[in-house]
């Protein structure tokens, strides 16, 4: 399968090439909603389990130290092999 034969492109194909013959529910997607002052993440397998509900988590040190706990507890807790992070600004729906 060449580079231009998937339906995303490029980079579904490579998002693809990450996954393959890979246990799915071994697949970490951490979902951040990047705000002014808080942000909020959940964490959840391939097909939408949640793992760790929503947390709000600050963009200073103790924060970010948060944020890696919970990700690392997550990790383990699935002995997830992919872990994805998504990140969406929600400050221009002012």
């Amino acid at each position: 399968m060449g580079k231009s034969s998937h339906i995303q492109g490029r980079k579904g194909t490579k998002f693809s090439q990450q996954l393959r013959g890979v246990n799915l529910e071994q697949v970490l997607i951490v979902a951040i909603d990047a705000a002014k002052l808080h942000q909020k993440a959940l964490i959840c397998n391939y097909f939408g389990d949640i793992i760790e509900k929503p947390f709000f988590f600050s963009a200073n040190n103790s924060g970010m130290e948060l944020l890696c706990k919970k990700i690392n507890q997550a990790v383990t807790a699935t002995e997830a092999v992919r872990l994805f992070l998504g990140i969406e600004a929600t400050g221009h729906y002012l």
